[in-house]
């Protein structure tokens, strides 16, 4: 389980994110919801290690601090809004670049992923059939829908206890959007604790077991998805009806 405590961010002085208290369990999809600027990203990045906080982040009730990396080796991976890939890298390459941690030193020098990671490719391949046709393609010349698979698909060959998937609608036809919601479900009903920040409601909501919503960097509900009744509820947390 991934907990936050109090936790806040600021930027330059300005409170992008105050005392948020949020927790994720284990084999379920936590739904983090709000508008354009709401502290979505922040959070994210904040749960990362990504950006200075205060107050605490805790993975199965003990403390977790440091850099980004030292969060990593506890199990947390992120896909990152925009999914950032490298042009001029193929999609193998960055799935293999996704276990990187996991390769020993001279392993890396040779080139030559272990056995556990070759092992894994295989999986996160089966786990998305349309990468494997695209093995040998710079990732830059896909579609946006296979993008989001690759960046989930790199995140996911860390082996991570967390993931934390940041916006991933952005670009999106609903159709791919409710695939790869569908299979990051199916990725936390193995155990996985699964964090999505999502600005858009309807696609994300019937995939979630439990449901954040942020305004203006403070946490004013959570509960869920059945708890979140209307339109009236949306009026009054984003300023208009469900998107």
């Amino acid at each position: 389980m991934l907990e936050c405590i109090d936790l806040g961010v600021n930027y330059a002085g300005i409170t992008a994110l105050s005392h948020a208290r949020i927790k994720a369990r284990a084999g379920e999809v936590t739904a983090v919801l709000g508008s354009n600027g709401a502290g979505k990203s922040t959070l994210i990045r904040a749960l990362a290690g990504l950006v200075p906080a205060t107050g605490k982040v805790l993975v199965d009730s003990k403390p977790l601090a440091g850099s980004a990396e030292t969060r990593a080796s506890h199990g947390i991976a992120i896909v990152p809004e925009g999914r950032q890939l490298w042009p001029g890298v193929t999609v193998e390459e960055h799935l293999v670049l996704g276990a990187y941690a996991r390769i020993p030193l001279l392993s890396r020098f040779r080139h030559r992923p272990t056995p556990p990671v070759q092992a894994d490719l295989q999986r996160i391949l089966g786990v998305f059939p349309a990468l494997r046709a695209r093995c040998t393609m710079d990732a830059s010349l896909m579609s946006g829908g296979e993008q989001q698979m690759l960046a989930i698909a790199r995140a996911l060959m860390a082996s991570p206890r967390i993931l934390l998937v940041d916006e991933p609608s952005i670009g999106l036809a609903p159709l791919v959007l409710e695939t790869l919601l569908s299979t990051l479900r199916t990725q936390a009903r193995e155990g996985l604790t699964v964090l999505i920040t999502e600005q858009n409601v309807k696609s994300v909501l019937p995939y979630a077991d439990q449901v954040v919503v942020l305004r203006h960097g403070r946490v004013v509900f959570e509960g869920l998805p059945s708890d979140t009744g209307g339109d009236e509820l949306w009026d009054g947390y984003f300023g208009g009806a469900m998107t």
